[in-house]
């Protein structure tokens, strides 16, 4: 077990490496960039849609900044722990890795959700401020979800491309290769980070009717390969292009 003051060698270590490392920061979003230009003599109701922009605007540049910087942090932390044993990992993991980790891996899963929330209010909002008929109306905010994106965002500008984004954010292979963690973290029991087998007797396919057991156990989830999967979302594209969708 790493004393007190190795576990604060340590993060100083990170801290210099997190120091070091700055290309993450030329993808961070300036909100002022993304507000909507002033109404000023527009008539009222303009005014509540302008509301709701600047509402999902900082919330979603802010959701994107977060993830940017906590994804930066992991990758400082994989070249911290090189050098240490799999024994000492364990408590750098516990204080300062695992919480961030978690938060890092849901992260995908909520930015596509709050952007999908935003652009049905907002497509809808639109749709009644131009006079156009909405394709369906919008439900209460606890349904809201991509079923209803869809519906409704079908047929603005570039509908087509930010749905394609959307879809690829926490699909099948990004949770295929985190053995699903988002989930299994909520649901059952999710592999370990790093260090650690889980589930050592687990049940598999097997014929109709029966159960069928397998030991071995589940491997972890390498901290360097789950940086890699976060890395591969596709920020830079949202930083550039996402606000111009609707």
């Amino acid at each position: 077990m790493l004393s007190n003051t190795e576990m604060v060698k340590a993060y100083e270590a990170f801290l210099e490496q997190f120091d070091k490392n700055t290309s993450w920061k030329k993808d961070l979003l300036d909100i002022d960039m993304y507000k909507l230009k002033n109404l000023r003599g527009a008539e009222p109701r303009w005014f509540l849609f302008h509301m709701h922009s600047l509402d999902f605007v900082r919330e979603i540049v802010f959701s994107l900044n977060r993830f940017r910087y906590y994804v930066a942090r992991l990758a400082s932390w994989c070249e911290i722990i090189t050098s240490y044993s799999d024994k000492d990992k364990m408590d750098l993991l516990i204080d300062f890795i695992h919480p961030v980790a978690l938060i890092s891996i849901d992260y995908p899963y909520k930015i596509k959700n709050r952007i999908i929330y935003s652009a049905c209010y907002l497509c809808n909002f639109s749709s009644h401020l131009l006079e156009i008929k909405p394709t369906k109306s919008l439900p209460e905010d606890k349904s809201i979800n991509y079923k209803v994106f869809k519906s409704i965002g079908a047929g603005w500008t570039n509908f087509n491309e930010l749905n394609k984004k959307l879809a690829a954010m926490n699909n099948i292979s990004y949770r295929k290769q985190t053995e699903d963690f988002r989930n299994s973290e909520h649901h059952t029991i999710p592999p370990a980070i790093e260090v650690g087998h889980s589930r050592l007797l687990r049940r598999v396919s097997s014929e109709k009717g029966k159960q069928t057991y397998a030991l071995g156990g589940q491997p972890p989830l390498l901290l360097k390969v789950l940086v890699s999967l976060l890395k591969e979302v596709d920020f830079p594209w949202f930083c550039r292009h996402l606000f111009g969708q609707y």
